[in-house]
Parts: C-alpha cells; structure tokens; sequence
C-alpha cells in the first residue's frame, strides 16, 4: 500500500528520552487552525501542555508548561473562540485536581 499526499516528519525536541527503553517524539493529542490567520496554530501535547506557532510551524512556543496538568485531553481539546479568535480553550485529561 502506498500513501500519497502530505509527509510528516518529526521537527523536535527529538528524540525524547523516557523511563522505557524507547525514545519518542512529544504525543499531539489535539490541532486547533486560527479562523482567520492559518499561520496560527495550536497543539494540544500529551503531558506537554499547549504550544503555538506564528509561522506556519517553524517555530513553536509553549503557552503554558507549569500547571498542575499538562495532558490535553481528546481531539477537541482546544478550542477557538469564535467571537475573538485570541482566546482558546484547552481541556485537560488523566489528573485529579483539587481546588
């Protein structure tokens, strides 16, 4: 089977040294595209919080990396205001928070 269209490749931080004997990339669990800049755009990480590039992707920059959890839950996890784009949303998932 061959696939066609797009290739991915991983930009980094790579590899990403675990307590199991694999190195892996960082877990995107959830992509949000600003509505009106697609230069924008919002990952949702598996324990890294959530990251934003400016530039298409050829940068990235966390948003936030000291919370009490850094998992960002499903697909849909991140959102975008639709009434003012600059403000997203994030669910987190796999921690008990207490207030």
């Amino acid at each position: 089977m061959a696939l066609k269209g797009t290739a991915w490749k991983p930009i980094g931080p790579s590899p990403i040294a675990s307590a199991s004997p694999r190195f892996d990339n960082g877990i995107v669990t959830s992509i949000a595209v600003h509505p009106a800049n697609p230069s924008i755009v919002y990952l949702g990480t598996g324990g890294g919080g959530v990251w934003r590039t400016v530039d298409n992707g050829v940068s990235w920059r966390p948003l936030f990396d000291h919370q009490v959890s850094l998992n960002i839950g499903e697909a849909s996890a991140i959102a975008i205001d639709p009434i003012d784009p600059d403000t997203i949303y994030a669910g987190i998932s796999g921690a008990a928070l207490k207030a």
